[in-house]
């Protein structure tokens, strides 16, 4: 290319004669023709001897991005099918969802994310709901899949974490009276009742309105008695 640059600059000189002029023109039609013929020789060196990988070390993805997921076996291991999974496409929340809960939630919920081990959170809407799912062997409980859509990205760190996930499938518009869910007992009738300790220990049966519930505490209505904030109310043991 110098050869090229230094032709082209003898030609600009004004100087010249017709006969010097012409001589350099050839010149530089010889010098562009040896500079193509050595560039196509050198990308032909490069696509035939450069760096080269065996079709078993390397797979296209469709998308980015992409990261492994799972490695199958360490270094001396028999390799075993499949040896390595890729996952693609940004991180997403699976969540079981416990089949008395199913109807508390819907697509499109706006649902919030924390990782409590970085002390981050994140926001979502369901995505999906599957149908329920029972283990054959029976060592897990039957459940619904729910895929829920993170707003914006999630970085690697969060890859493999158990989250919290809270859906709001309801809420009151005044702070209400609650009591943890295990103080609320229901009798044959239908009625429902939370038993409130006294000063001097004995428990009284007060009969209430269930309301909304949430994080193992639900909503309670006096009917009939007494039940005021800060009162201690028996709780039953799992």
């Amino acid at each position: 290319m110098d050869a090229v640059t230094d032709v082209d600059a003898q030609l600009a000189t004004p100087d010249l004669s017709a006969t010097e002029r012409a001589s350099l023109k050839r010149q530089k039609i010889r010098l562009e023709k040896h500079l193509k013929r050595a560039r196509d020789t050198h990308a032909n060196l490069v696509a035939t001897t450069g760096p080269m990988v065996p079709h078993s070390e390397y797979v296209f993805v469709s998308s980015f991005p992409a990261r492994v997921s799972a490695v199958s076996a360490k270094v001396g291991d028999p390799v075993a099918d499949p040896f390595l999974t890729l996952a693609i496409g940004k991180l997403a929340v699976s969540v079981k969802i416990r089949a008395d809960q199913v109807d508390l939630v819907r697509t499109d919920m706006t649902v919030k994310i924390s990782a409590e081990s970085l002390g981050e959170e994140a926001t979502g809407t369901v995505s999906t709901i599957g149908d329920l799912v029972t283990d054959p062997k029976g060592e897990q409980p039957p459940y619904h899949p729910m895929v829920v859509s993170v707003a914006g990205k999630l970085d690697s760190s969060w890859s493999d974490l158990d989250v919290r996930v809270s859906v709001v499938a309801a809420e009151t518009t005044t702070k209400v009276l609650v009591v943890p869910l295990s103080a609320v007992s229901a009798a044959a009738d239908g009625r429902t009742t939370v038993s409130v300790v006294s000063a001097n220990g004995s428990a009284t049966r007060v009969e209430v309105r269930v309301g909304v519930s949430g994080d193992g505490y639900v909503e309670v209505e006096p009917i009939s008695g007494a039940l005021s904030e800060n009162d201690q109310v028996v709780v039953g043991k799992a």
